[in-house]
């Protein structure tokens, strides 16, 4: 990319249920696929950095164990210093799911990488809306203890990053 980094991108699910009243399911996984290499593209990157593991959108959760295994691949070719990826508490299943699969692909690697988590679906979190008992528990390990208001990092979307060993 322009800033000398070594990006690289990993798409997990394949797409098609954007459009899931179509028939050709095909179609939209195409769409998506051209359209994530657009993007990569416009932040400076290129194709050759991209890799789509195509899972059936909505089935991660059963694809968990392969999700690890087949990024776990491409961290041994690739070596990162870091890992971005949704953030465990995201709303979708399958954010969830890849989540988990990275962290099993962490474990397989063996190797310390600083991860970032990053919320996709953030307007369903505060301030746009009131949090869950279990959100705040989430937010208790890394930020400390709640007492009265929300701690800074929770107010923020706890971007700060998170090292996480995967020994």
């Amino acid at each position: 990319m322009n800033s000398g980094a070594d990006v690289r991108f990993i798409f997990v699910t394949e797409g098609s249920a954007f459009h899931s009243n179509r028939v050709d399911r095909e179609a939209p996984r195409i769409t998506r696929e051209g359209e994530a290499i657009e993007a990569v593209c416009r932040l400076g990157g290129s194709a050759d950095r991209v890799r789509f593991l195509r899972v059936p959108d909505g089935m991660a959760k059963h694809h968990v164990g392969k999700i690890a295994d087949a990024i776990a691949q491409l961290l041994f070719a690739w070596q990162p210093q870091s890992v971005f990826v949704t953030h465990m508490k995201e709303p979708p299943a399958d954010h969830v799911a890849t989540n988990l699969g990275v962290r099993g692909a962490l474990q397989l690697y063996g190797r310390r990488v600083t991860v970032f988590e990053y919320p996709v679906w953030y307007w369903y979190q505060w301030p746009w809306v009131r949090l869950r008992d279990d959100v705040l528990g989430s937010i208790a390990p890394h930020c400390g203890k709640r007492s009265g208001p929300l701690p800074a990092c929770a107010a923020s979307g706890c971007s700060t990053p998170m090292p996480m060993s995967a020994t």
